[in-house]
């Protein structure tokens, strides 16, 4: 019996030690809330949220298309996207690919909208994450297939 005790004093010991150690660069948000997050700030073209939630450089591989944008508004223009007849975005799936405490890569398929809710496109990304100082950043991302940004 002193021995089973003294095994679960132990681990408890253990637990508590290893969530000390997690230290201060343990992000609070996972890497999955974090692109949901970007969703919102995307929806809502909230550009100085969404450059904020960048690693620069950030790079895109859309198909045979390659880029690296200093700032979001490199990469995206909403008002393209409008003009195409986007009126917003929502995630369908994520999948986390990998994640060890320094990056993570999440699969996620996402749907755009028109101003009648019709399903415009529907697209399959892999997102590279950063922890940053505590904080998920997005590195880059990668599609198989070549999608509008609003730029062209």
């Amino acid at each position: 019996m002193k021995v089973l005790l003294v095994a679960i004093l132990a681990c408890f010991g253990v637990n508590a030690l290893a969530d000390d150690h997690k230290g201060s660069d343990s992000p609070e948000v996972t890497p999955t809330e974090t692109l949901y997050v970007y969703m919102d700030h995307f929806n809502n073209e909230d550009m100085e949220a969404l450059n904020e939630m960048l690693e620069p450089p950030f790079f895109f591989v859309r198909g045979t298309d390659r880029g690296v944008y200093g700032k979001y508004e490199d990469f995206v223009d909403f008002q393209g996207l409008r003009n195409s007849g986007w009126n917003y975005s929502k995630i369908d799936s994520t999948e986390m690919i990998y994640e060890d405490p320094k990056t993570a890569m999440i699969n996620w398929i996402f749907s755009r909208y028109d101003k009648d809710d019709n399903v415009t496109a529907t697209q399959s990304v892999d997102y590279l994450l950063m922890n940053v100082n505590g904080v998920w950043k997005i590195k880059g991302a990668f599609t198989p297939t070549n999608f509008s940004t609003g730029q062209e």
